[in-house]
């Protein structure tokens, strides 16, 4: 696992490895650089496997290589290739691309973001998942890519907000690809190659984890499902140093630990967080319990208010652009202590409830879906377009009577209407923020509600807040994450189930049914409980929400009643994250402009 940064192009030496060095914290264990007329390529870090091979960048022939992830296949790549030992993921990698070109890149199973120069042209990809992030920009004629918009920062002249990145951000909770927060820094979306001649840049998908659905029976559906896991997980579990799991009192990370255990006969050390005094929010008895059935030596941190208020800074120091996800802090604190306690490589659980239907949001939808086939549906058109109601519900209702999809992702938060008040003159309307999901979700054959459900999740909210989160938090604290759901063969069997085997009967009970075997009866009987913790009420008694009032009215961006509407104080804690995202903005924003 690393940060990677180059150009090609002009560039000052100088500069170049100051912006390298920005990108230490994501790879402490080492550090590298080539450079020559036209190009500079650097590479830091973080030993996971091989950690006896020195860090790249990785040179054969005059082509150079330099990458940031885990490649789990690629000791049978280099059987195939027929590389000699020693080498490592990063040889093997450049072996391919000389070889085969970019269509080596659908071969390589994991994680990561590629940059390979052959001295005329550069090609930069991102895995299909999109797990590793890769920003680029182009300047004078340079293209600067980077694994961290901080390293490209100081090669920008003047720094701009970004429209389109500021609707996303308020809208989804992050920014969407190929927008940032910035004009003129763009990041390539999962399954994205780029190709940079020196004169112009050519993109263009190279994989898509998302697979046509496919006529099998249950069985084959449920047998193809835990074949993939195992072997995914298995995959996974191969490393040249301890590797933890992150265990909450949930469904997901019960199931990797239960079959890193019973299947692959591994004792994990296992890791939660908690919160004194707020029972509603703490999972640590149930986690605790899991831990107890499977055997993990397991430990239990405790987050505070003072961590709350620690983690805040902490997370606006090393993020490059505003995240509007509560859970990020919590996650920093369990970062940190982690590396602390000498574990730098841990398990996860993401992906699940995206391709299982985990979460109850789904059943909401699935309702105003229906309403599609309403009779008079124009006439019900005309009169809500004609009686507008600034709610929820109107807007629902609306988007169905539209033919438009109404469920557009389990982060959507300022809704259209809410986004026109907030953001004045400079409010996008959500469908062209949707169109790439839309264009994918097309030409992977389509499908009903909750196909579309599961691929609008993995692209706008898995890729863009979960993994994002999970990337920038635990790699700033030198710990890599692995997400046995998130394989791409995994994802693309489950993709391809019919949606009629997937439907919950409880949450995720299709996974629940097909991993009975190795789960205790009291995991699969548990209620779903969505992580949460006393962030709002932290943060109110801090005093410190008055930095929303002073970025409102020094920037000009948002409508003053609309802040004044997200601040009023309210007893069924409506909003929370609609003047949470405003409060992290106006943070971030003091800091990176003020």
């Amino acid at each position: 696992m690393c940060g990677i940064f180059g150009i090609v192009g002009r560039y000052d030496a100088q500069a170049a490895r100051k912006s390298l060095e920005t990108l230490i914290p994501r790879g402490p264990d080492g550090f590298g650089f080539d450079e020559g007329v036209g190009y500079y390529l650097g590479q830091t870090r973080l030993a996971i496997m091989d950690v006896s091979e020195p860090c790249g960048p990785f040179v054969l022939g005059g082509s150079r290589l330099v990458f940031n992830g885990e490649i789990y296949n690629y000791r049978t790549l280099a059987s195939e290739l027929g590389i000699k030992a020693p080498y490592s993921e990063g040889d093997v990698i450049l072996s391919g691309l000389e070889r085969y070109g970019s269509d080596f890149l659908s071969s390589l199973r994991g994680m990561y973001a590629v940059s390979y120069y052959d001295g005329q042209k550069l090609l930069l990809a991102r895995d299909p998942v999109g797990k590793k992030p890769l920003f680029y920009t182009l300047q004078n004629g340079s293209l600067i890519f980077a694994s961290e918009i901080k390293a490209i920062l100081p090669h920008i002249k003047t720094k701009n907000i970004s429209k389109e990145g500021l609707n996303c951000y308020f809208g989804f909770l992050s920014t969407l690809a190929p927008h940032t927060i910035y004009n003129g820094i763009y990041k390539l979306h999962p399954g994205e190659m780029l190709e940079f001649d020196g004169m112009q840049i050519i993109k263009s998908r190279f994989a898509a984890p998302f697979s046509p659905v496919r006529h099998m029976s249950k069985e084959e559906a449920v047998s193809g499902s835990r074949k993939l896991f195992f072997e995914s997980l298995g995959l996974r579990l191969n490393a040249d140093v301890e590797i933890g799991s992150l265990l909450s009192g949930g469904f997901d990370s019960a199931l990797v630990l239960a079959a890193a255990t019973k299947v692959h006969g591994k004792k994990l050390r296992t890791f939660t967080v908690g919160y004194d005094g707020f029972n509603s929010y703490d999972e640590r008895a149930a986690a605790r319990e899991s831990a107890e059935i499977y055997g993990s030596k397991h430990t239990e941190f405790v987050f505070t208010k003072s961590d709350f208020f620690a983690s805040i800074e902490r997370f606006l120091g090393y993020m490059d652009e505003p995240l509007n996800d509560p859970a990020s802090l919590p996650l920093d604190f369990l970062m940190r202590n982690i590396r602390e306690s000498g574990v730098k490589c841990v398990l996860s659980g993401e992906g699940s409830d995206e391709q299982y239907y985990g979460y109850h949001k789904y059943l909401e939808y699935a309702k105003f879906e229906a309403i599609k086939s309403a009779p008079y549906k124009g006439w019900l058109k005309n009169y809500f377009e004609a009686n507008v109601a600034y709610n929820k519900e109107w807007e629902l209702f609306l988007r169905a009577f539209k033919d438009e999809p109404v469920y557009r992702g389990y982060g959507e938060n300022f809704l259209d209407s809410q986004r026109d008040r907030l953001l004045l003159q400079n409010s996008i309307d959500s469908m062209g923020l949707l169109e790439e999901a839309i264009r994918e979700f097309e030409e992977s054959g389509g499908g009903d509600f909750w196909r579309w459900a599961s691929v609008v999740d993995l692209r706008m909210w898995l890729d863009e807040v979960l993994l994002h989160k999970v990337d920038r938090v635990s790699m700033a604290n030198g710990v890599e994450v692995r997400a046995p759901f998130l394989d791409s063969e995994f994802v693309a069997h489950s993709l391809s189930i019919p949606s009629e085997y997937k439907l919950p009967s409880s949450p995720k009970s299709f996974l629940k049914e097909a991993f009975a075997d190795i789960l205790h009866p009291s995991i699969i009987s548990r209620r779903k409980k969505g992580f949460s913790y006393p962030f709002m009420e932290w943060l109110r008694e801090s005093g410190d929400l008055g930095v929303v009032r002073r970025i409102a009215s020094e920037t000009g961006l948002f409508d003053m009643k609309s802040i004044e509407f997200y601040l009023k104080p309210r007893k069924d804690k409506g909003f929370r994250h609609h003047l949470w995202g405003v409060y992290i903005f106006s943070r971030w924003y003091e800091k990176r402009f003020l």
